[in-house]
């Protein structure tokens, strides 16, 4: 009895731990800075978006417009207020819990995707009740519904084959859909729909024999179930002509030589060929199995034999580098943060910049614009805060690899969008806006008059 005493009281004392942890998560947790304001909407573009969060947050940078848990399509619930930004993984979207007080992250809806990671201080174009992207409808002429995709991917979309509708660009070998905006449908005039239809893969066949139908997406005819007529079946599955003739034999069919084919024999030849496509079937079978065998004691036997020859080639041993994200297209103010991958442990890591007419220039380590860090083990990153005109350009970078190597990456390509709409003194003076919001920062209301001083 004692013993089972104490490991109820060690029990209880992992509880209260567990308890005390949890509470002093939450109290840390990235939480509003004051009472958020209930808003009827967020701002409408992007420019917007950065005009208003300069008047609502001391930093800019920590303005959210959200939804919260009480969000309905009928009844919108939205706050605004300042906290720090989190990453938001890529399926999802960010959302304020009253409640809790905290940041959430939930899925993507049906109609919508988010494929990357984002900061959840983004303007968004679908608005903060939606992801970024909108999923394709593959609503145009020809065209339907292939795959609905994920919460990080689109749907894909294939042309309705069973009117005759085709891609108008060629697809990859053996694939059937495709990116709604990479292709588009149109009709093939080149089928004589008295005994031809295009199959799934946009192929110009014979239509099926007398009691066999090719079911939507499938290439083979099949069997009719039994007890189902050759009508009804062909209304649901197929587009087939009711009466074939054998008459027909002696037409000539208006097609081209590739697709020039003679219609099918159709009286009573079901069973037999079902024989023969069965016994051709279990030949091959036989076949394959007996060269897989053949196969793997040839290679047993050369093992044993000590007769692999492997090869260490020295392109193997490079090290490679990779970059993530390869362009950035961000509005003025916003901050980035830019990353390579590494096959193997590095020394060091430094980052060079290239404007459009100069040469590579080294980013020194303790200019406060930047922020220098890996992610992991092997991603070396820079942050670049405050983003605007003067950071526009390359960025390359340089490693120095565990065995004295250097390896430098692609370019990694940055732009700074909405720069039409700031005036051109705002955007070519932000090295110094920087410096003094950093001074401001540590040293207070001392150096806010300063920026009275700059000219407007």
């Amino acid at each position: 009895m004692k013993y089972i005493n104490d490991k109820k009281e060690n029990i209880y004392n992992i509880l209260r731990v567990l308890i005390i942890l949890h509470f002093c998560v939450v109290s840390n947790g990235q939480g509003c800075q004051g009472k958020p304001e209930v808003v009827a909407s967020c701002p409408q573009s992007a420019y917007d978006w950065i005009m208003h969060a300069k008047v609502v947050c001391t930093v800019s940078n920590n303005y959210h417009c959200l939804i919260t848990e009480n969000h309905r399509d009928d009844q919108q619930s939205i706050i605004e207020c300042c906290m720090k930004p989190q990453n938001i993984t890529r399926g999802h979207m960010p959302r304020y819990n009253m409640n809790k007080k905290e940041l959430q992250e939930i899925e993507c809806q049906e109609d919508y995707y988010m494929p990357t990671q984002f900061s959840s201080n983004r303007y968004r174009d679908h608005d903060v009740q939606h992801c970024k992207y909108m999923k394709s409808n593959c609503n145009t002429e020809g065209m339907k519904i292939c795959n609905q995709g994920s919460t990080t991917t689109d749907r894909s979309c294939y042309c309705d084959y069973k009117e005759l509708y085709v891609p108008e660009l060629p697809l990859d070998p053996g694939e059937h859909c495709f990116s709604m905006k990479d292709n588009l449908c149109s009709l093939r005039k080149d089928c004589d729909r008295t005994y031809q239809e295009l199959n799934m893969m946009y192929q110009c066949v014979n239509v099926c024999k007398t009691g066999y139908f090719r079911p939507e997406n499938e290439i083979i005819c099949r069997l009719l179930p039994e007890g189902t007529t050759v009508a009804s079946k062909v209304t649901a599955e197929v587009s087939v002509p009711d009466i074939i003739k054998p008459t027909l034999k002696t037409s000539t069919p208006t097609t081209s030589t590739k697709d020039n084919m003679v219609k099918p024999e159709i009286e009573n030849q079901g069973p037999k060929d079902n024989h023969i496509i069965a016994i051709g079937v279990g030949l091959v079978c036989i076949a394959t199995t007996i060269g897989c065998f053949v196969i793997v004691i040839y290679l047993l036997r050369r093992y044993r034999k000590g007769k692999f020859e492997v090869k260490d080639e020295e392109s193997s041993l490079v090290p490679e580098i990779r970059v993530l994200t390869a362009k950035f297209t961000e509005v003025y103010g916003s901050e980035i943060v830019l990353k390579v991958q590494l096959s193997s442990g590095f020394k060091s890591a430094l980052w060079l910049y290239k404007g459009h007419d100069d040469d590579k220039q080294e980013i020194p380590s303790n200019n406060s614009k930047y922020s220098e860090f890996v992610t992991g083990i092997l991603q070396p990153s820079l942050k670049i805060h405050h983003l605007c005109k003067k950071d526009v350009g390359s960025y390359f970078c340089k490693v120095t690899m565990d065995d004295e190597t250097t390896v430098e990456s692609e370019k990694i390509e940055v732009e700074v969008i909405d720069a039409a709409n700031i005036p051109p003194h705002v955007i070519d003076r932000c090295p110094l806006h920087f410096m003094l919001q950093s001074l401001s920062f540590i040293f207070g209301n001392l150096v806010e008059p300063m920026f009275v001083l700059l000219p407007q």
